[in-house]
């Protein structure tokens, strides 16, 4: 496809030229044009295909295969646009909701937390079976006994997820805000852009 040894109109005109001589051999033998012509091409085997082999020879298949498959392609949905404008509307969606969660996934699975030793860091939680499958709060006591009777892990803080309502200046505004131990911050190795722990 960019390069050949030879053209094929070069090669073609090879093919004559020895069918040509051939046929001048045959021909001094005795044989008619018409049967040395015969004979000649019998003997030189099927023109056609040398000349399909020759032009294999010289590309990349795949290449061209490629892109009679795109033109085809491209052809077929120009003669359906409804067809062509939902594959694009299914290809948008499939192709941004694929990049929202693997952003997702990216942010929250592949990168550490922004703490000290994040990737050893753990939740404890508490759940009554019996009457709820989902986690309860562990109370501050209950925090306490972990605490004193830790073994497993360097430290143990607590911390509580609560919504609150902030005043000042202006509207009251509701924030996402979390209670939390003492040894929280020390613990996870962070400081506080403003203020004190």
């Amino acid at each position: 496809m960019f390069w050949r040894k030879r053209k094929q109109s070069d090669f073609k005109a090879e093919v004559k030229a020895h069918l040509e001589l051939e046929v001048e051999r045959l021909k001094e033998q005795g044989l008619s044009e018409e049967d040395a012509r015969a004979a000649a091409r019998r003997a030189f085997g099927n023109v056609t295909r040398a000349e399909e082999r020759f032009y294999e020879s010289g590309r990349w298949l795949w290449l061209d295969h490629l892109a009679q498959d795109v033109r085809f392609g491209l052809r077929t949905l120009a003669k359906n646009p409804g067809f062509t404008a939902v594959a694009a509307l299914t290809l948008a969606l499939g192709i941004g909701a694929t990049t929202a969660i693997f952003s997702v996934v990216n942010g929250v699975l592949l990168h550490a937390l922004p703490y000290r030793d994040s990737s050893r860091l753990v939740v404890v939680q508490e759940r009554l079976r019996k009457f709820s499958p989902n986690p309860i709060r562990v109370s501050a006591p209950d925090i306490g006994v972990i605490a004193r009777g830790n073994r497993v892990f360097d430290g143990v803080a607590a911390f509580e997820n609560k919504r609150l309502n902030i005043s000042g200046v202006g509207e009251p505004e509701r924030i996402v805000a979390a209670r939390v131990s003492a040894n929280l911050f020390p613990m996870l190795g962070a400081a506080p852009i403003l203020g004190r722990t």
